[in-house]
């Protein structure tokens, strides 16, 4: 039997606004409409959409993780690890002569996203 799937995905209405929060605890609320549907949307218990009224991150031995809340404080979804950034390179000897320019692995890492 094959299934009957809609045609268009209809999401209900949000709240209006998403609040962040950051490893340090630090919150920043966003308008809904600056936030894509992918993230202030996610799957309910029967796979129909939920409004994510809160996106927290933790972080962990392995990276950091994503956990979205509904209004109610249900967790929504757990999203995949996201490395804490590159391993440094070994350095290179530095020329007794030429003094090494900075390098992109010298830099402290930038906030990016949401966060």
């Amino acid at each position: 039997m094959v299934a009957d799937f809609p045609t268009r995905l209809t999401r209900p209405s949000h709240p209006g606004s998403v609040t962040f929060v950051g490893t340090d605890g630090v919150q920043r609320v966003e308008l809904a409409e600056h936030v894509p549907d992918w993230l202030k949307f996610a799957p309910g218990p029967d796979g129909s959409p939920v409004a994510v009224v809160k996106v927290v991150r933790l972080l962990s031995d392995r990276g950091y993780s994503l956990r979205s809340y509904a209004a109610d404080g249900d967790l929504l979804w757990v999203g995949l690890t996201v490395p804490t950034g590159p391993t440094p390179r070994p350095a290179a000897p530095a020329a007794p002569v030429a003094t090494p320019r900075p390098t992109m692995w010298d830099r402290a890492p930038e906030p990016t996203g949401w966060f």
